[in-house]
């Protein structure tokens, strides 16, 4: 009989954790996805028309000091 309750009791703690674990994981995967929309909703903001061009100089880019009708050499290595 005392085996008895120690089960019961066991189980019914479990059960208990499960939905405390369980709920809590819910909620958080929840929110992960309500913040996921925020980021993805200020990107869209943030874009550009859809069929618009952007033309970029080349003399504004930072990218080192080569001009742009300069060859430059690449040796392989190994």
């Amino acid at each position: 009989m005392k085996y008895i309750l120690i089960i019961l009791l066991i189980i019914i703690i479990l059960g208990w954790l499960r939905r405390i674990l369980f709920f809590g994981a819910a909620k958080a995967l929840q929110k992960a996805a309500e913040e996921m929309a925020k980021q993805q909703q200020s990107q869209k903001v943030s874009r550009k028309p859809e069929g618009s061009i952007t033309v970029e100089d080349l003399s504004k880019r930072k990218g080192g000091n080569a001009q742009p009708s300069e060859y430059t050499d690449y040796e392989e290595v190994d």
